[in-house]
């Protein structure tokens, strides 16, 4: 796991949930007091606080998925079509099912 990156265990990384969309900047926040070297945020909530936290911290370097942010040197975005997130998420289901079988719940409007 990680070798380019010398990541081995869980002990390696941290791991945060944000319940409500007040705590993103005061996670993030903790993240950077932390003296994480990479933040990554999954969501585009998470957007407006991240990009302020890369601003206010240039040697820290910074991810944000399912958004973009610009303008900032020490930060990258990835963003995808939702059929591939959908595909990426059939292929860890069949990766990781034990009894063959797989269910899927989506919405027919999109």
């Amino acid at each position: 796991m990680g070798k380019r990156t010398r990541i081995k265990s869980k002990e390696d990384y941290t791991y945060v949930e944000t319940n409500q969309p007040q705590d993103n900047s005061t996670n993030i926040s903790q993240a950077v007091e932390n003296d994480y070297d990479l933040i990554i945020s999954l969501s585009y909530l998470q957007a407006d606080a991240l990009k302020e936290a890369a601003e206010l911290n240039p040697e820290k370097k910074f991810a944000l998925i399912d958004d973009t942010i610009e303008g900032v040197d020490n930060s990258t975005s990835a963003t995808f079509r939702d059929n591939e997130s959908a595909y990426l998420a059939g292929i860890a289901a069949a990766y990781t099912t034990r009894t063959n079988k797989a269910g899927f719940i989506g919405d027919p409007t999109f």
